[in-house]
């Protein structure tokens, strides 16, 4: 079958390269004409684990290619995906105003039956709106099927080759055929496939963003209280998930939660229920406790040194928002560093790949420098650990403390060994643990 993919990020290009390796004929289409340059060489303008060597395969083999021509791009296409943004707006809501114009400009174009998927995150009514905008504009028959992403960045491509759940919202039998024939191949890989109308498969994303989001809120919450009481949230959180009711995955803690998802889709969550009347606490103090604490990590630092960082160098590891990716959006490390920059800090970051689109962001800012792991601990007052990349799990903890004016460090993801810490005579601040402070 010929897919068409409008949308060349972190939905849109694992989702093609997937389809691809599955026997598909796939052109995914960008209006970035420089993007869509850059991936005909083969070279993935995102950092995802595995998908530049997908990338290339896919090409190589004459399954996936590239088109800035929405025109020719979805010429001959039986489905045509939307995996465009869906940035949020003044008021809380979804804007999908990028949504309406690709399914406009598509219903404009077509020339025979096609089935209109949305893989971006959307409201529930949102494949009604767009049903009613491509009818305005053709009397080719088409349909709309919701089929939201569930891919989490770090960890997409993997997500999208062997998924939870394939989610398909329609009511129609011809393009729920279109959507069993795409899926062929996972359908008899045992993958689970779920029919529903589509506000249903709508909803389903939204939800269950919003309880990932409340359970990391839950834990982030735990670990404050367990750092109050002299507590380990380490041993806690394991022996909480011994409990298979409540499980392992999405257990541990951090500095707060970021990204492309969370953030829009839990202020999105609460904006539908307004909408209707219902006033969804749960996820309202989900993101409450949020905005509490991605200010705990920095507000640590800031105690610690009496609320004067004038002078201070502090080393940064981590500025992407999780570890495994280059995305900055909504980072709690970018948020802890903009808060110490503030309060008069230098900063000198490293992280494994987020640094070029950091570089970028601060072009302009002088108190910011980057450089390799151990080179940006240099004479630093203070190391914060704010990514949960693996690179940080191994620290040479005498070398650490060569290169820092004083081994103090802030670690917001717990990710250096509590017995090596207790060992190395330093001060270490975790995150829902007992502070070791060799000084007392």
């Amino acid at each position: 079958m010929k897919i068409a993919i409008v949308g060349t990020g972190y939905v849109g290009l694992p989702t093609g390269v997937a389809f691809a390796e599955h026997g598909h004929e796939v052109v995914c289409i960008d209006t970035d004409t420089d993007r869509i340059a850059t991936l005909r060489q083969g070279i993935s303008p995102i950092k995802e684990p595995g998908l530049s060597q997908a990338l290339l395969s896919t090409i190589e083999a004459g399954d996936l290619s590239f088109s800035d021509n929405l025109k020719d791009g979805i010429e001959g296409a039986e489905a045509v995906f939307c995996a465009v943004g869906t940035p949020e707006s003044e008021t809380g809501a979804a804007n999908l105003e990028f949504v309406f114009k690709v399914a406009e400009d598509v219903g404009k174009l077509i020339s025979q039956y096609t089935v209109f998927v949305n893989k971006s995150t959307v409201p529930a009514g949102t494949a009604a709106a767009v049903r009613d905008r491509i009818a305005a504009v053709t009397d080719v028959e088409f349909d709309v099927v919701s089929n939201p992403e569930f891919m989490a960045e770090g960890t997409a491509l993997a997500d999208v080759r062997t998924p939870s759940r394939i989610v398909v919202g329609t009511s129609s039998p011809r393009a729920l055929e279109v959507m069993r024939e795409i899926y062929d191949t996972y359908i008899r890989n045992g993958r689970n496939f779920r029919v529903m109308s589509e506000e249903s498969a709508e909803l389903t994303k939204h939800l269950s963003n919003g309880l990932l989001a409340t359970k990391v809120s839950f834990n982030n919450e735990a670990a404050t209280l367990a750092e109050a009481y002299g507590a380990d949230i380490e041993d806690i959180r394991i022996a909480m998930g011994d409990d298979p009711r409540i499980g392992r995955d999405f257990m541990y803690v951090g500095p707060g939660w970021g990204g492309s998802c969370f953030p829009k889709d839990s202020r999105a969550l609460i904006w539908l229920g307004q909408q209707v009347g219902i006033d969804l606490k749960v996820m309202q103090a989900a993101d409450e406790a949020n905005d509490v604490k991605m200010r705990e990590l920095s507000g640590n630092v800031l105690d610690y040194f009496d609320g004067d960082l004038k002078g201070k160098k502090i080393a940064l590891w981590g500025l992407a928002f999780k570890k495994n990716t280059d995305d900055i959006r909504e980072s709690p490390a970018i948020f802890t560093m903009e808060r110490l920059l503030d309060a008069g800090a230098k900063i000198s970051a490293y992280d494994p790949l987020a640094m070029e689109n950091a570089k970028t962001k601060y072009s302009d800012n002088k108190k910011i420098s980057f450089g390799p792991r151990y080179d940006v601990l240099e004479d630093a007052d203070a190391l914060v650990i704010a990514t949960d990349s693996e690179v940080y799990r191994i620290v040479n903890m005498e070398k650490l403390k060569q290169k820092m004016k004083a081994p103090v460090i802030f670690d917001g993801r717990n990710m250096i060994d509590y017995k090596i810490a207790t060992k190395g005579g330093v001060y270490y601040h975790g995150n829902g643990r007992p502070i070791l402070n060799p000084h007392e």
